[in-house]
């Protein structure tokens, strides 16, 4: 079976990701396998590389660790070698853009939400095989802002930098090889109260079979799309509403399964 790797965000845990993102109820349906991986001190080392992160993760090879737990899972009988994929949001956005920079054939496909390429990565990210990508950012999220700059906010200096939506969007269209104009569309209005609306292009011309798919949440800040219904006032005091509009796991497993390595 495929095999789906979600990653939490900062300051997260494998258990409420799994509760978040249901992707064990999509994976019953669908037939693949989700596995949800934990990292050092709640949170993963995905390149913003300031030394408040380094400490805090303990300065953790990550991308060693997920190659290692990628080799795990293609020994298993049960796993399809071919069909694995990475999903993440906010931090764990950030480390799928990390693990997509740097060990791309591990993965048939990669999802990141509500997260940008951490400005590091912008100099040493250079992938030697094509891989699809989907991206999912709000036009107004405080903590990941779509402009690009610090995260956390503009007060904030030791969570690091990442560069703007677009342009990290227009890095994977480069990377991937992609060709022509994108197919433009929106998500359904499912939410009419919530004033937010979701432009999507996807590019389907790339190298290698990829496509570049992008969610742009006009409105939106730091939630999983459709998963946080329920976010409580603080979390959404500081990262903003989040759009109904759209289910991002649905919209995630869509994109990857007809993806293989």
């Amino acid at each position: 079976m495929p095999v789906v790797i979600a990653l939490h965000g900062g300051n997260g845990t494998a258990p409420r990701r799994a509760r978040q993102m249901g992707f064990n109820e999509i994976g019953d349906r669908e037939g693949f396998i989700a596995v949800y991986p934990q990292g050092v001190n709640y949170g993963w080392n995905d390149g913003r590389g300031t030394p408040e992160m380094l400490r805090r993760q303990e300065n953790a090879d990550d991308v060693a660790f997920f190659r290692a737990l990628v080799g795990e899972l293609r020994r298993l009988p049960e796993v399809d070698p071919r069909r694995i994929y990475i999903v993440g949001g906010s931090n764990g956005g950030m480390m799928t853009h990390r693990l997509a920079c740097e060990i791309p054939e591990m993965f048939a496909g990669a999802v990141a939400m509500v997260a940008s390429l951490p400005e590091p990565l912008r100099q040493t990210c250079r992938p030697q095989v094509s891989v699809p990508i989907l991206m999912m950012n709000g036009t107004a999220d405080p903590l990941v802002p779509y402009g690009g700059g610090n995260v956390g906010g503009a007060g904030a200096t030791d969570q690091g930098r990442v560069i703007p939506a677009e342009e990290t969007l227009a890095f994977w269209i480069k990377t991937n090889g992609c060709a022509g104009a994108p197919e433009e569309t929106k998500a359904p209005d499912r939410d009419v109260e919530d004033g937010m609306r979701t432009d999507i292009r996807t590019w389907k011309s790339c190298r290698d079979g990829a496509q570049v798919s992008f969610f742009k949440m006009n409105g939106a800040g730091h939630g999983l799309p459709g998963r946080s219904r329920t976010k409580a006032a603080l979390a959404e005091e500081l990262g903003g509403r989040s759009t109904n509009d759209f289910d991002s796991s649905e919209e995630a497993w869509a994109f990857l399964k007809d993806f293989r390595r």
